[in-house]
Parts: C-alpha cells; sequence; structure tokens
C-alpha cells in the first residue's frame, strides 16, 4: 500500500498553510498573472502585425 508522504509530512502541511493564509502570497500570485495576460496581448497584438502587409490600421498599446 503507498501512503502519501505528504499526509505526514506537518512541516510541509505547515507551510502550505502559511502561504494560503498570507495574502502576500495571492497579491504575488496576482501581479505574475496579469503581467503574463499582458504578455499574451503583446504577443496577439505582434502576431497581427506579422500577417498583414498594410500597418496603416494597427495602433500598438500597452494597456489590456
Amino acid at each position: 500500500m503507498f501512503l502519501n508522504p505528504f499526509l505526514y509530512d506537518t512541516d510541509k502541511a505547515e507551510r502550505i498553510l502559511e502561504q494560503l493564509n498570507n495574502p502576500d502570497f495571492y497579491l504575488k500570485s496576482l501581479d505574475e498573472y496579469q503581467k503574463m495576460q499582458q504578455l499574451i496581448c503583446l504577443n496577439e497584438q505582434l502576431t497581427a502585425l506579422l500577417e498583414v502587409d498594410d500597418y496603416s490600421e494597427f495602433e500598438i498599446t500597452t494597456d489590456s
């Protein structure tokens, strides 16, 4: 029978609970998520630019 070592690793469980109860953990994750969304948006804009011959209709912005 396989026993999950995390079930008996109380130090690991306590560290996870500390992270989940720490608002900075969520803010850091949210900040990383927003940065990733901005990169995805920029990537889509640049990909669209590469697919056309007439660039006059495009305006690249960094706003999401």
